[in-house]
């Protein structure tokens, strides 16, 4: 899924924006909950774009995590944007390891994205009002006025992501697809059931600690959500990356 949209998000005029169809996007939401086989190429990318920001909305806690929803709405209050980078990579190291890959991979993304938005019309602002609100939420509590400036600093915090994923993620953000490609085109001929198989031992990795009640299952909960991102949604992280973290 990411694999499209960073081939061919950069080249399609409002991607992220424009949604795809509701109809056929509850169609293949009801096929992937269903375990049944989807070729994702094959659809139309506003389609692909418009469920992955649904699978983002799914994640319980948000993957930016909504415990730490006060101090990523602060961080654009910092000084210069010396500040805001360290800030912002102190937070991504409070993060589990899964959604520190999944949020490298969809700057990844957005990065390329925004890198020709001449072409595509979706600059690092517009990419940021569109796939904000999918990233964190406010507070339950939040009243309309509280939600409105809530949601604007989140599409700030957003933007000085994408435009500066390079100097918060590492240089190697540009090369993260190159893997997934080249892997992608060489198991196209065995099928997507192998290849969904491998990502989800990948993530078997992860493992779950031996830890005590409530922790081992909050453990076991998070391991359940990426193995079933993958057979659901068809995302592939080749095994590399798990050694950096």
């Amino acid at each position: 899924m990411l694999s499209l949209l960073y081939q061919e998000g950069p080249s399609t005029e409002g991607i992220f924006r424009r949604s795809g169809s509701a109809k056929t996007c509850k169609e293949l939401k009801e096929k992937l909950d269903s375990g049944a086989e989807v070729d994702l190429a094959c659809e139309s990318i506003f389609v692909t774009a418009s469920l992955f920001k649904d699978f983002l909305r799914n994640i319980p806690g948000s993957i930016l995590s909504s415990q730490l929803c006060d101090k990523w709405v602060s961080v654009m209050d910092q000084g210069n944007n010396e500040e805001k980078i360290k800030s912002i990579q102190r937070l991504i190291e409070q993060l589990p390891r899964a959604n520190v890959v999944l949020l490298r991979y969809i700057f990844g993304v957005l990065h390329g994205i925004e890198m020709r938005s001449e072409e595509n019309q979706m600059n690092a602002f517009n990419l940021a009002i569109c796939i904000a609100p999918s990233l964190l939420w406010p507070p339950v509590s939040s009243t309309p006025d509280m939600e409105s400036e809530f949601t604007k600093k989140i599409s700030s915090l957003v933007q000085f992501l994408t435009e500066n994923c390079c100097r918060i993620f590492g240089e190697e953000i540009n090369s993260l697809f190159g893997e997934i490609l080249m892997t992608c085109k060489r198991e196209n001929g065995s099928g997507n059931l192998e290849h969904t198989s491998k990502c989800s031992t990948m993530f078997e990795k992860w493992g779950v600690r031996k830890k005590g009640g409530e922790e081992e299952r909050k453990e076991g909960r998070k391991k359940e959500i990426w193995r079933r991102f993958h057979l659901k949604y068809r995302i592939c992280v080749p095994t590399c990356v798990f050694s950096e973290y």
